[in-house]
């Protein structure tokens, strides 16, 4: 990728940023506005790439590509796009945007690395705000590829379409809000699961680490293959809508113990069948099953010793 990308903002977020963007070729500026930062996350960097054992011609490759500069305007000379993931504070990101906005040049993606600040507040009202967004990770980027695109109120649908391109290129994988909502998605679901577990804490319905073993070796064996919507589909011969016509109810029943009291609205059952189906017919249902099942044993062979379905290899059994 011949890009030119200015990380501002050197933290764990920002170093991590680094790395995903000079892995797909790319050369990448630091800056920070703590002189030691940016040379101190080249460092962190490159500790960070050694852990993955990708091997020293491979390292040298990556960092080759990063470099440490002492200003703004150097960070943002002839770049592409910014990530920023400075504090997570209005006035110090508005700050920030505001610089970036009267230096960048005109082609330039301004991005935010922000995880909750609605994008409105401090993206409103710049001068550019049609090229500026939220692009929020999930910690850390290098290694998990979700991002988050939110985009401010004038944000231009070519910025999020380059945007969402350059961040696939860059190995990630980018979703877009059609609208600003508290938390964003990734952070929703998290709570939704996290406030739950607690609450059975508090109950004394389990200990903690068999919670935490419910998501381990249960939803999120599958959940790491497909999403719960892909994950209902082909829990049934006859997909979602056959899976939601057996359970449905049971699901909104218990939705409303854990005070979700909304029922399912039948425009929300409409979409997420259709959105099923036009990347799955009903026909193939079994095949992307058998794709499931032999992907799940891999994943358990990767984080136990003796999945099941492996053979011992002991004397006596057999081979």
């Amino acid at each position: 990728m011949r890009k030119t990308v200015a990380i501002v903002g050197c933290g764990v977020i920002g170093r991590s940023w680094a790395i995903v963007f000079a892995r797909a070729g790319a050369q990448v500026r630091l800056f920070d506005i703590q002189p030691k930062a940016a040379r101190q996350a080249l460092r962190k960097a490159r500790q960070a790439l050694r852990a993955l054992e990708i091997g020293k011609t491979g390292i040298e490759t990556i960092m080759g590509r990063m470099q440490a500069v002492t200003t703004l305007d150097e960070a943002l000379d002839g770049a592409d796009y910014v990530q920023e993931s400075v504090a997570e504070n209005v006035e110090v990101k508005r700050g920030i945007f505001e610089q970036m906005d009267a230096i960048a040049p005109p082609r330039c993606i301004l991005a935010s690395s922000c995880s909750a600040i609605p994008p409105a507040d401090f993206l409103a009202g710049l001068p550019h705000e049609e090229r500026c967004l939220i692009a929020h990770p999930f910690n850390p980027p290098h290694l998990i590829p979700l991002v988050e695109l939110v985009p401010a109120p004038k944000t231009a649908p070519k910025t999020i379409a380059e945007a969402k391109r350059l961040l696939s290129q860059s190995g990630q994988h980018p979703v877009l809000l059609k609208r600003p909502i508290k938390g964003f998605i990734g952070n929703r679901l998290q709570a939704a699961v996290v406030n739950e577990i607690m609450h059975l804490v508090a109950e004394e319905v389990a200990s903690p680490a068999d919670l935490d073993a419910c998501l381990r070796w249960g939803l999120g064996l599958r959940w790491s293959l497909m999403g719960p919507l892909e994950t209902m589909d082909l829990n049934a011969d006859g997909g979602i809508a056959d899976y939601i016509g057996k359970f449905g109810n049971d699901y909104q029943a218990l939705g409303g113990e854990l005070g979700c009291r909304e029922a399912w609205q039948a425009r929300a059952i409409k979409t997420v069948i259709e959105a099923r189906r036009s990347v799955l017919r009903l026909d193939r249902i079994g095949a992307r099953v058998a794709w499931r099942d032999r992907n799940l044993l891999r994943l358990r062979e990767l984080i136990e010793p003796h999945p099941a379905g492996k053979r011992s290899k002991r004397k006596g059994s057999r081979q």
